[in-house]
Order: structure tokens, then sequence, then C-alpha cells
């Protein structure tokens, strides 16, 4: 496993941060619909993610070892564990709507939509 290439990785929202946007804002990524803003007050949008990312609301949760991003779509729902590096320290769901995967080549964030993939560009987090 030391040789592998862990071409991109995943982050997702921590349950607390999940049920803090459900709470306060009736929110979550679940509910993204491509859209990269809106004015509509419960839309997870492109911008509302892009946010959260940059305050580090999302956390890196693993990296794969695949070629595409239906590839690491692919492996989290079938459970290829041989191509995922987890961290120990956090928890992960399959990867689905809402989430953010980066290409480590590129370093070109994607947000799981319900049908593919939508381009986030590249991002950076505030420290």
């Amino acid at each position: 496993m030391s040789n592998m290439i862990w071409k991109f990785e995943v982050y997702q929202l921590p349950y607390e941060v999940h049920k803090r946007l459900m709470d306060e804002q009736r929110l979550t990524p679940f509910m993204y619909s491509g859209e990269e803003s809106s004015e509509k007050p419960y839309a997870f949008t492109r911008e509302v993610a892009r946010g959260l990312f940059e305050r580090n609301g999302y956390q890196p949760v693993a990296r794969f070892n695949v070629d595409t991003l239906e590839g690491v779509f692919r492996a989290s729902n079938h459970g290829d564990e041989e191509v995922i590096s987890r961290w120990s320290d956090t928890s992960m769901h399959s990867v689905s709507v809402g989430d953010i995967v980066r290409n480590r080549e590129t370093d070109d964030y994607w947000i799981v939509a319900p049908m593919g993939f939508d381009p986030m560009g590249r991002m950076r987090r505030v420290i």
C-alpha cells in the first residue's frame, strides 16, 4: 500500500456541523441540487459548500487510489477498501451528494451532485 498514488481526497461534513446546519438553518448537503447560488432560504448551493469548506466545516476523511471521480464514488459505495486510505480519527460515510472531492494532482475540487460532479475550481481553507 505504501507505493500507491492517492490521487483523490474526499471531504465530508462532520456530524456536529451537519446537525448545527439543520438546527440553525435547515440545511443539509444532501439537499444540494447543482446550483451556484440561490435566493431560496433552504438551498444548499456550491456557494454554501465553498463557504463551509473555506471555514474548515468540511473535514478530510479519506484518500482514493483511483483514476476518475466516478472511481471515487464507486469505490466508496461498493466498499473497495484496497483503494481507500481512511483517516483514523474521522468517520466517513459512503461518498454522496454534497461531499467534496479534490484531485490532488491538479488541486481542482468537485462537489458530488445528484447526477455526477459539479466543478468548484480551486479552493483555499482559512487557517
